[in-house]
């Protein structure tokens, strides 16, 4: 017995000698020398524009021990006044990590998420932090920093009554915002409204949206301010959110000055009977641009649309079945880099993609000093059925890609009618093409897919310069200043488009 209890203390001895010295060994590892020092990933991690009481998506760093020793890092911390950010080291949260042990050509997450509690005030607010490494005497940070900004939250909120959204903070959309009917929403310029996934805007009653493209756009978009990529945020991706209808009983609709971006169907108006005295949508000096469906759709709708863009739809940026329409100065482009399956205006007399094909009758589609353009062959569909219903429109005086230029007409052959009746919303006029520029360079400033970035003012070289039938708005009085407010008179002709082209003049970006 006694041989084997000293075989068994000798055992546990030479265990805990082993172990102190592993132990001893394993602290040798971790260098105290200031000179190794970890490499980080970044040195500022910025989040866009974030709203209170919302948490962010994640952002991470990367922590490098690129050492051939251990380095036990003392502290990790972070400080903040507001405690906005949010940090987690090696799957655990919290403020102060003590300890955390990165062993020799290894690495380590770190992720940050930002969360304000409301501000109390109407200016966004910019917050700086630092995310602190302490080890062998020496200090190393990483930037935190975002604006943050109060908002007005609003989810499944219906507008009843007259109502006025002010431009004192952004309004924050869930769910759907509805106006009912008998109900009128004026929007004031500058405002921004920041619609979550699959949120929708429903107009019953009458939206009165009129701001100033140049100084004051009203910004309709998604509400993610986040990257997708690297480079690109979300705002720059399509289907951010749904986007906005016109019930059959809304009338009276104002968008004026808007920006509406990146979301399913940027405007849709349902069929309704037309009341020549009371017009359904106008929109002016706006730009609607990146949808993951149709831009602009409407069935038996009446509109009139002038000196604004409509680009890079995924779908048609212009559907029109049935209906009594007007276009002047528009930029219609299909240039997105995600793959489009629709040419950029689609003209109907019936209903597409109905089992049913009800014809609607296309009373009028005039399309007057337009610019439409794309990557499709043909730019213009005509889809209609002339033979069973009514199937009137005009392209006069456009820059138009087609594959093979459609047949033109002189002014007067058509029915003999006056220049005042060719101007008029009622003259029934037949399918006429009239002094257009086909196939032409337009020469866009900038179209860079790989980016998402796009500036479609007329370069030097662009074929619409100068090209612009004086007819349209000399008769069209408030088509004498384009989108940006620039007066069209100042040459003998102006150009074709929503932009007259200046050297100097600056596209308007909204974050």
């Amino acid at each position: 017995m006694g041989k084997i209890f000293r075989s068994v203390v000798q055992l546990f001895v030479s265990i805990f000698l082993f172990a102190f010295f592993m132990v001893n060994c394993q602290d040798e590892d971790f260098t105290t020398d200031s000179s190794y020092r970890l490499t980080l990933s970044a040195d500022t991690i910025s989040f866009d524009t974030i709203f209170s009481e919302t948490l962010t998506a994640t952002q991470r760093i990367m922590v490098y021990n690129r050492n051939d020793k251990d380095i036990r890092i003392d502290k990790i911390y972070h400080e903040s006044s507001l405690k906005c950010f949010q940090i987690n080291v090696n799957g655990k949260s919290g403020d102060v990590f003590d300890n955390v042990e990165l062993r020799a050509k290894d690495s380590m997450y770190i992720f940050v998420q930002a969360r304000l509690n409301e501000l109390g005030q109407d200016a966004p607010l910019y917050v700086v932090d630092s995310l602190m490494f302490l080890y062998n005497g020496n200090k190393q940070d990483v930037k935190l920093t975002t604006y943050g900004q109060d908002a007005h939250r609003l989810k499944g909120v219906t507008i009843e009554s007259n109502t006025h959204f002010e431009n004192d903070k952004p309004y924050l959309i869930f769910d759907t915002l509805k106006v009912a009917e008998g109900a009128t929403l004026v929007i004031d310029p500058g405002t921004k409204l920041y619609f979550h996934n699959n949120a929708h805007m429903q107009v019953k009653g009458r939206v009165v949206a009129n701001g100033d493209y140049a100084h004051a756009p009203i910004l309709f978009r998604g509400d993610r301010t986040d990257y997708i990529y690297d480079n690109i945020q979300y705002d720059k991706i399509v289907g951010q959110w749904d986007g906005i209808s016109i019930a059959k009983e809304s009338k009276g609709n104002i968008f004026n000055g808007c920006i509406i971006r990146s979301c399913n169907t940027a405007i849709r108006i349902d069929s309704a009977e037309i009341d020549l005295d009371n017009m359904r949508v106008l929109i002016s000096n706006s730009w609607i641009h990146n949808t993951k469906g149709v831009a602009l759709k409407a069935t038996n709708g009446y509109m009139y649309v002038y000196n604004s863009i409509i680009s890079n739809a995924l779908n048609a940026n212009v559907l029109l079945q049935g209906g009594l329409y007007m276009f002047n100065h528009c930029s219609i482009i299909g240039l997105p880099r995600n793959s489009r399956y629709n040419s950029c205006v689609v003209l109907s007399n019936y209903e597409l993609y109905s089992a049913k094909e009800e014809l609607i009758p296309l009373y009028l589609a005039n399309f007057n000093n337009c610019l439409i353009t794309g990557t499709y062959k043909d730019e213009i569909k005509l889809v209609g059925d002339k033979e069973k219903g009514l199937y009137n429109y005009m392209f006069r005086g456009c820059l138009i890609k087609m594959g093979t230029p459609l047949a033109e007409t002189s002014l007067d052959s058509i029915k003999q009618v006056s220049e005042d009746d060719l101007m008029s919303w009622e003259t029934p006029l037949g399918g006429f093409f009239v002094n257009n520029i086909w196939n032409a360079d337009p020469d866009f400033r900038m179209v860079d897919w790989e980016n998402y970035e796009y500036d479609f003012r007329l370069d030097s070289a662009s074929a619409a310069i100068g090209k612009a039938d004086p007819a349209i708005y000399n008769h069209f009085t408030e088509c004498k200043t384009d989108i940006m407010g620039v007066d069209r008179m100042g040459r003998d002709s102006s150009d074709i488009g929503a932009f007259v082209w200046r050297k100097e003049e600056t596209l308007v970006k909204e974050n």
